[in-house]
Protein backbone atom coordinates (compact mmCIF):
# COMPACT_ATOMS: atom_id res chain seq x y z
CA UNK A 1 0.00 0.00 0.00
CA UNK A 2 1.36 3.38 -1.02
CA UNK A 3 2.34 5.68 1.82
CA UNK A 4 0.21 8.76 2.25
CA UNK A 5 1.36 12.25 3.18
CA UNK A 6 -0.70 14.88 5.04
CA UNK A 7 -1.76 17.99 3.13
CA UNK A 8 -3.11 21.20 4.63
CA UNK A 9 -3.44 24.84 3.63
CA UNK A 10 -2.30 28.18 5.01
CA UNK A 11 -4.67 30.97 4.00
CA UNK A 12 -5.39 34.64 4.60
CA UNK A 13 -8.53 36.73 4.99
CA UNK A 14 -8.52 40.11 3.27
CA UNK A 15 -10.65 43.24 3.54
CA UNK A 16 -12.22 43.60 0.06
CA UNK A 17 -12.32 47.41 0.33
CA UNK A 18 -8.92 48.35 1.76
CA UNK A 19 -6.96 45.25 0.78
CA UNK A 20 -5.81 44.77 4.38
CA UNK A 21 -4.92 41.19 5.28
CA UNK A 22 -6.42 40.87 8.74
CA UNK A 23 -6.22 37.15 9.55
CA UNK A 24 -3.99 34.17 8.75
CA UNK A 25 -5.10 30.62 9.40
CA UNK A 26 -4.62 26.94 8.67
CA UNK A 27 -7.21 24.48 7.45
CA UNK A 28 -7.63 20.90 6.33
CA UNK A 29 -10.64 21.64 4.14
CA UNK A 30 -11.16 23.72 1.00
CA UNK A 31 -10.79 27.48 1.23
CA UNK A 32 -14.38 27.91 0.10
CA UNK A 33 -15.63 25.75 2.95
CA UNK A 34 -13.30 27.46 5.44
CA UNK A 35 -14.63 30.89 4.51
CA UNK A 36 -18.18 29.60 4.86
CA UNK A 37 -17.32 28.32 8.34
CA UNK A 38 -15.96 31.72 9.36
CA UNK A 39 -19.29 33.31 8.47
CA UNK A 40 -21.28 30.55 10.16
CA UNK A 41 -19.32 31.25 13.33
CA UNK A 42 -19.89 35.00 12.88
CA UNK A 43 -23.63 34.40 12.66
CA UNK A 44 -23.52 32.36 15.86
CA UNK A 45 -21.49 35.08 17.60
CA UNK A 46 -23.97 37.77 16.58
CA UNK A 47 -26.77 35.62 18.05
CA UNK A 48 -24.89 35.17 21.30
CA UNK A 49 -24.35 31.47 20.61
CA UNK A 50 -20.58 31.83 20.33
CA UNK A 51 -18.11 34.14 22.08
CA UNK A 52 -17.36 37.26 20.06
CA UNK A 53 -13.68 37.79 19.24
CA UNK A 54 -11.58 40.23 17.21
CA UNK A 55 -11.96 38.26 13.99
CA UNK A 56 -15.76 38.14 14.20
CA UNK A 57 -15.86 41.84 15.12
CA UNK A 58 -13.79 42.64 12.04
CA UNK A 59 -16.00 40.52 9.77
CA UNK A 60 -19.07 42.18 11.26
CA UNK A 61 -17.65 45.68 10.80
CA UNK A 62 -17.05 45.24 7.07
CA UNK A 63 -20.57 43.94 6.35
CA UNK A 64 -22.27 43.90 3.88
CA UNK A 65 -18.90 43.36 2.22
CA UNK A 66 -17.54 39.85 2.49
CA UNK A 67 -13.92 39.01 3.23
CA UNK A 68 -11.79 37.47 0.52
CA UNK A 69 -9.86 34.28 1.20
CA UNK A 70 -6.63 33.32 -0.52
CA UNK A 71 -4.04 30.57 -0.48
CA UNK A 72 -0.60 31.26 0.96
CA UNK A 73 0.84 27.76 0.91
CA UNK A 74 -0.10 24.13 0.47
CA UNK A 75 1.69 22.33 3.31
CA UNK A 76 2.82 18.72 3.50
CA UNK A 77 4.65 16.41 5.89
CA UNK A 78 2.91 17.40 9.14
CA UNK A 79 4.25 20.97 9.04
CA UNK A 80 0.88 22.73 9.01
CA UNK A 81 1.07 24.18 12.52
CA UNK A 82 4.71 25.16 12.06
CA UNK A 83 3.93 27.00 8.82
CA UNK A 84 0.89 28.67 10.34
CA UNK A 85 3.07 30.04 13.16
CA UNK A 86 5.61 31.26 10.58
CA UNK A 87 3.04 33.12 8.46
CA UNK A 88 1.23 34.66 11.41
CA UNK A 89 4.55 35.98 12.71
CA UNK A 90 5.47 37.54 9.37
CA UNK A 91 2.07 39.05 8.70
CA UNK A 92 1.93 40.41 12.24
CA UNK A 93 5.13 42.30 11.45
CA UNK A 94 3.38 43.80 8.42
CA UNK A 95 0.13 44.48 10.24
CA UNK A 96 0.31 44.74 14.06
CA UNK A 97 -3.50 44.71 14.14
CA UNK A 98 -3.82 41.19 12.76
CA UNK A 99 -6.94 39.70 14.37
CA UNK A 100 -5.33 36.36 15.26
CA UNK A 101 -5.70 35.84 19.01
CA UNK A 102 -2.73 33.45 19.20
CA UNK A 103 0.58 32.97 17.40
CA UNK A 104 -0.80 29.90 15.65
CA UNK A 105 -0.59 26.16 16.07
CA UNK A 106 -3.12 26.16 18.89
CA UNK A 107 -5.96 24.60 16.97
CA UNK A 108 -4.29 21.23 16.44
CA UNK A 109 -5.29 21.18 12.79
CA UNK A 110 -5.24 17.71 11.28
CA UNK A 111 -4.41 17.56 7.62
CA UNK A 112 -6.09 15.58 4.90
CA UNK A 113 -3.97 12.66 3.75
CA UNK A 114 -2.96 12.07 0.12
CA UNK A 115 -0.62 9.66 -1.59
CA UNK A 116 2.43 11.22 -3.23
CA UNK A 117 0.72 10.87 -6.63
CA UNK A 118 -2.50 12.45 -5.33
CA UNK A 119 -0.50 15.25 -3.74
CA UNK A 120 1.14 16.11 -7.06
CA UNK A 121 -2.19 16.00 -8.90
CA UNK A 122 -3.80 18.16 -6.24
CA UNK A 123 -0.96 20.68 -6.45
CA UNK A 124 -1.42 20.88 -10.21
CA UNK A 125 -5.15 21.38 -9.70
CA UNK A 126 -4.52 24.33 -7.38
CA UNK A 127 -1.99 25.85 -9.78
CA UNK A 128 -4.45 25.50 -12.64
CA UNK A 129 -7.27 27.06 -10.64
CA UNK A 130 -5.06 30.05 -9.74
CA UNK A 131 -3.66 30.50 -13.25
CA UNK A 132 -4.65 33.81 -14.74
CA UNK A 133 -6.23 35.03 -11.51
CA UNK A 134 -4.99 38.30 -10.10
CA UNK A 135 -3.16 37.80 -6.82
CA UNK A 136 -4.10 40.08 -3.92
CA UNK A 137 -2.43 43.44 -3.83
CA UNK A 138 0.92 43.10 -2.10
CA UNK A 139 0.97 39.29 -2.28
CA UNK A 140 4.53 38.91 -3.58
CA UNK A 141 5.96 41.41 -1.13
CA UNK A 142 4.19 39.75 1.80
CA UNK A 143 5.98 36.55 0.96
CA UNK A 144 9.41 38.14 1.39
CA UNK A 145 10.47 38.51 5.01
CA UNK A 146 13.27 40.86 3.97
CA UNK A 147 10.85 43.39 2.49
CA UNK A 148 8.98 44.23 5.64
CA UNK A 149 6.26 46.79 5.14
CA UNK A 150 6.24 46.69 1.35
CA UNK A 151 3.59 44.09 0.69
CA UNK A 152 0.45 44.43 2.76
CA UNK A 153 -1.64 47.35 1.43
CA UNK A 154 -1.97 48.61 5.00
CA UNK A 155 1.80 49.05 5.09
CA UNK A 156 2.19 50.53 1.61
CA UNK A 157 1.96 54.26 1.17
CA UNK A 158 -1.70 55.29 1.06
CA UNK A 159 -2.80 55.14 -2.56
CA UNK A 160 -4.82 58.37 -2.51
CA UNK A 161 -1.90 60.32 -0.99
CA UNK A 162 -0.58 61.18 2.45
CA UNK A 163 -3.18 62.19 5.02
CA UNK A 164 -2.90 64.64 7.92
CA UNK A 165 -4.96 64.93 11.11
CA UNK A 166 -5.42 68.29 12.87
CA UNK A 167 -2.56 69.75 10.82
CA UNK A 168 -0.21 67.88 13.17
CA UNK A 169 -0.13 64.17 12.50
CA UNK A 170 1.03 62.86 9.15
CA UNK A 171 0.14 59.35 7.99
CA UNK A 172 1.82 57.76 5.00
CA UNK A 173 0.68 54.17 5.64
CA UNK A 174 -2.58 52.61 6.74
CA UNK A 175 -1.12 50.71 9.68
CA UNK A 176 0.10 54.01 11.15
CA UNK A 177 -3.50 55.19 11.50
CA UNK A 178 -4.51 51.91 13.08
CA UNK A 179 -1.66 52.17 15.58
CA UNK A 180 -2.16 55.87 16.33
CA UNK A 181 -5.91 55.51 16.93
CA UNK A 182 -5.61 52.06 18.50
CA UNK A 183 -8.31 50.82 16.14
CA UNK A 184 -7.79 48.05 13.60
CA UNK A 185 -10.44 49.55 11.30
CA UNK A 186 -9.23 53.16 11.40
CA UNK A 187 -7.39 53.03 8.07
CA UNK A 188 -10.36 51.53 6.26
CA UNK A 189 -12.72 54.10 7.75
CA UNK A 190 -10.53 57.09 6.94
CA UNK A 191 -9.82 55.75 3.46
CA UNK A 192 -13.56 55.44 2.88
CA UNK A 193 -14.10 58.94 4.33
CA UNK A 194 -11.92 60.49 1.64
CA UNK A 195 -12.86 58.16 -1.19
CA UNK A 196 -16.57 58.83 -0.69
CA UNK A 197 -16.00 62.54 0.03
CA UNK A 198 -17.88 62.41 3.32
CA UNK A 199 -18.26 65.28 5.75
CA UNK A 200 -17.48 65.22 9.45
CA UNK A 201 -14.60 64.63 11.83
CA UNK A 202 -13.87 60.90 12.14
CA UNK A 203 -12.36 60.01 15.51
CA UNK A 204 -12.89 63.67 16.54
CA UNK A 205 -10.03 64.83 14.31
CA UNK A 206 -9.95 67.12 11.29
CA UNK A 207 -8.58 65.20 8.31
CA UNK A 208 -7.13 66.60 5.10
CA UNK A 209 -4.76 65.68 2.35
CA UNK A 210 -1.10 66.56 2.86
CA UNK A 211 -1.01 68.02 -0.64
CA UNK A 212 -3.61 70.62 0.35
CA UNK A 213 -1.49 72.10 3.15
CA UNK A 214 0.68 75.17 2.72
CA UNK A 215 4.42 74.64 2.42
CA UNK A 216 5.20 75.71 5.98
CA UNK A 217 2.66 73.30 7.50
CA UNK A 218 3.90 70.51 5.25
CA UNK A 219 7.44 71.02 6.54
CA UNK A 220 6.24 70.96 10.16
CA UNK A 221 4.16 67.79 9.92
CA UNK A 222 6.88 66.10 7.89
CA UNK A 223 9.45 66.86 10.59
CA UNK A 224 7.06 65.63 13.28
CA UNK A 225 6.44 62.45 11.31
CA UNK A 226 10.15 61.65 11.11
CA UNK A 227 10.43 61.86 14.90
CA UNK A 228 7.55 59.46 15.55
CA UNK A 229 7.72 55.67 15.64
CA UNK A 230 4.86 53.26 15.04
Amino acid sequence: MENKVPVGFIYYLQNPVTGEIFYVGATETSLKNRLRTHYQHLSEALKGQRKMNRRYEYLSNILPNKAKIGLLEMVIDNNLEEREIFYISKFRELNPNLTNMTNGGAGKCTSLFYTEEEKIKFGHKISKSLKGKKKPKGFAENMSIKRKGLGNPATKEISIGWIVADKKYLFKHGFEMNSFLNNKNAYGNIFSFFKNKRKGSPYHLEWEMFSNLDNETQDIVQATYESRKY
